[in-house]
This record gives C-alpha cells, sequence and structure tokens, in this order.
C-alpha cells in the first residue's frame, strides 16, 4: 500500500518536473514580449526606455525572468521611478 502511494507521488513529481520545464520558459517568453511592446508604447509616446533599451529590457527579462521584469516595472510604470507616471 505504502509502495503504491509512493509510487504515484514519484511519477506526480516527475511530471511536475516537466511541466515547470515547460511553464517557465513559455513565462519568460510572455514577459519578454509584454516587456518588449511596452518599451514599443513608450517610445510612441514619446519618453524613452530607462538605463537600456527596450530590446535589451526584453532579453533580461528573456534570460533572468521575474526580477528584471520587476526592475523595469519599477523604472517605467512605478511612482518609486519619481516625476510623472509614464502610464495614464
Amino acid at each position: 500500500m505504502l509502495m503504491d502511494i509512493l509510487t504515484v507521488f514519484n511519477s506526480l513529481k516527475t511530471y511536475s518536473y516537466y511541466a515547470m520545464g515547460v511553464l517557465v520558459p513559455v513565462l519568460h517568453l510572455v514577459f519578454a514580449g509584454a516587456v518588449f511592446l511596452d518599451s514599443r508604447q513608450l517610445a510612441a509616446r514619446g519618453q524613452r526606455p530607462v538605463l537600456l533599451g527596450g530590446l535589451v529590457w526584453a532579453l533580461g527579462t528573456l534570460l533572468l525572468g521575474l526580477p528584471v521584469l520587476a526592475f523595469y516595472w519599477a523604472a517605467h510604470h512605478s511612482s518609486l521611478r519619481g516625476g510623472e507616471p509614464a502610464t495614464r
């Protein structure tokens, strides 16, 4: 009985590793695309991305994920940025 439960648990654990191996890269792609499109919208409004270009922000988000996305948001859309907010 216990061995059957452990076998099921191990197979679920293995499938969850495979799922994370697919979901995390897909989320990185989605976030990077969103950062790139947002930086294009900033440029269309006459604002430049802070510190780096939009493509560099997108590549950083693609490689490093949520930390870069959080810095991008703080630099462009947060009240921490000072001055007038980028979105209205």
